[in-house]
């Protein structure tokens, strides 16, 4: 530890001793510009002894740092006693920070309750005594010891350390504190309190294997009085709490509807999942599509009567207060005062677009449905006969589908009033073409295997019997054709 500091009225005997040699100022014109040389010449010595003591703080050499502030303090009240100046003025505050970081790094370290911004304020460095001068027996300091100086490998452990405290102990002092985000707050008190934990296991780690000459040195009492330092800040950010402020009825307004809107946001959001305002009827199989195409029709239907109703009226009112974009809304949330947490645009966006996307999807899926029935009814003509009234009631469906999606889609009642007419006409057509056929009888000369009679007969059986050829419910058919190289119908 470095011993008591000189005696203060020690540090006048310099300045006597200058005042003696020069006079005090504005005894003439000559006598003023000798001493403003020798204050000139004064503010070049402190400025070099200033700029050792800095380097030897940086590089942990205390007690060199001890001997330049103590040679610093008499040649500043030297330069003081010509009068004030800039340069005087800046020499003090120089020199007082520095002292106040000597006293920092070589006093005990501070107890965790003590509140963190109460530093105590450092004496001033002994000024050496005068030579020739000798001081008085009882205000000579008592010898002190000059401690082990730590070996620099160990004693860089303890510097970076140190470095690592400095900047939790830097996040946890940020002066506008309540200005950062909830989230952001959590995070550094979060990182503060496992950094703490670390530093004193590293610390504990340094100081057990140190040898006992080493355990008072400066390094390990900065790296304790910065931990107590990092422990108390902690301890307060922890207990604060956020300072109740003024709230203006423009922003209380915005933080209740930030707050009503974001309650919204996750109860409905979800509820839009599948409505992305293209079609929603999707398979590869007209069983598959007529299945998902129903399901949508559901969740939409079902949209509309509990989700609209409730976000309709306040998705309205934030367009007529705030704005119609997201970009918009926040900037006046902006130019209320309120932080980018209680930014509600985007919250906006998602259920203003589910809105938009239900009455897009609707009529991209009647559009869908109606393209799809099109579809089936020009390629008729193309399907067997047989299969032509299944398609055209299948594309009927389709039609159906559509209209439960849109009621109003113009394609869809067209095709739907035609498909009724056709279906009739071509019912008529059918029926009328199978009767004009006529059996052409079996095939002369058939080689076999088996007579054409009794294939005939097992043929009919098998298709009357078939559910494919007669479904349960509906009048049996019989098939018209005969045995030949291949089957027609």
């Amino acid at each position: 530890m470095p011993g008591k500091p000189t005696p203060r009225k020690l540090l006048f005997l310099p300045v006597f001793c200058v005042l003696l040699l020069f006079g005090p100022p504005g005894t003439g014109p000559a006598d003023r510009t000798a001493w403003a040389q020798t204050q000139a010449e004064t503010l070049k010595e402190i400025n070099t002894l200033l700029r050792s003591a800095e380097r030897s703080l940086h590089s942990g050499r205390f007690d060199e740092m001890r001997q330049d502030l103590d040679r610093i303090a008499p040649l500043l009240e030297a330069a003081e006693a010509g009068g004030e100046s800039p340069q005087v003025k800046t020499a003090r505050s120089r020199y007082e920070k520095l002292a106040r970081d000597l006293d920092r790094r070589t006093s005990p370290p501070a107890s965790p309750a003590v509140s963190p911004t109460a530093a105590p304020r450092p004496a001033k460095p002994a000024a050496p005594v005068a030579p020739g001068v000798p001081p008085a027996a009882a205000e000579r300091p008592a010898p002190s010891a000059k401690p082990v100086k730590m070996p620099a490998s160990t004693a860089r452990h303890f510097r970076e350390l140190n470095r690592q405290m400095e900047n939790t102990r830097s996040s946890l002092s940020y002066e506008p504190w309540w200005d950062l985000t909830p989230s952001m707050r959590e995070s550094r008190l979060r990182t503060a309190a496992q950094a703490e934990e670390k530093y004193r296991a590293q610390l504990d780690q340094l100081r057990s294997a140190l040898d006992a000459e080493w355990r008072q040195a400066p390094e390990v009492q900065e790296s304790e009085a910065l931990l107590a330092e990092v422990e108390a800040w902690l301890q307060r950010r922890t207990r604060e709490t956020e300072p109740v402020k003024e709230v203006p009825p423009a922003m209380a307004e915005a933080l209740e509807m930030d707050k009503k809107l974001r309650d919204l946001h996750t109860a409905y959001a979800k509820r839009f999942e599948g409505v992305y305002g293209h079609t929603m009827v999707h398979g590869s199989l007209r069983e598959e599509q007529f299945r998902v195409g129903r399901k949508a029709v559901e969740q939409l239907d079902t949209l509309d009567r509990e989700v609209v109703p409730v976000l309709q009226p306040v998705l309205l009112e934030v367009v007529e207060k705030y704005g119609e974009t997201s970009m918009d809304i926040n900037n006046a949330l902006h130019k209320l005062g309120l932080k980018s947490n209680h930014f509600f645009g985007s919250q906006f966006e998602d259920l203003f677009r589910g809105l938009n996307n239900m009455a897009r999807s609707r009529r991209a899926s009647a559009q869908d449905m109606a393209r799809r029935a099109g579809d089936t009814i020009d390629m008729l003509s193309r399907y067997p006969e047989d299969t032509r009234l299944p398609k055209l009631e299948e594309a009927k469906e389709m039609l159906l589908l559509g209209q439960a999606f849109d009621p109003a889609d113009p394609e869809v009642n067209r095709l739907l009033a035609e498909v009724d007419t056709l279906h009739a006409a071509m019912s008529t057509q059918i029926e009328r073409q199978v009767d004009a056929r006529t059996w052409a009888g079996n095939v002369a000369g058939f080689a076999g295997p088996g007579k054409p009679d009794d294939l005939a007969r097992a043929a009919w059986e098998y298709f009357r019997n078939h559910p494919n050829w007669n479904p349960p419910g509906k009048p049996p058919r019989a098939p018209a054709g005969r045995r030949a190289p291949s089957w027609r119908i």
